[in-house]
């Protein structure tokens, strides 16, 4: 398991009302699901998947869609809401 930093952007800062939380997962899966947890007005999966008004990036380098996908400690994972830009 590892820790990992989560930051909120747009959308999913203003449903979670805060900029960041710190949870430990193993996967991307596991990380939202903690979020989720934490945060019950944020609904990061639906049916499974990424819910469409949310990106996610691990280490601001990659956008991901896999949620299998393996974090590691000191990952940051960031979600943001689809529509944020400039």
């Amino acid at each position: 398991m590892a820790r990992v930093r989560v930051e909120f952007f747009g959308t999913a800062r203003l449903r979670a009302e805060t900029p960041e939380r710190t949870v430990i997962a193993a996967t991307v899966r596991a990380a939202l699901i903690a979020v989720m947890q934490a945060f019950p007005r944020l609904e990061l999966l639906r049916d499974g998947e990424i819910a469409k008004e949310f990106l996610l990036s691990v280490n601001g380098g990659r956008f991901v869609d896999v949620i299998e996908a393996r974090l590691n400690d000191g990952d940051c994972l960031v979600i943001l809401g689809a529509d944020a830009g400039g």
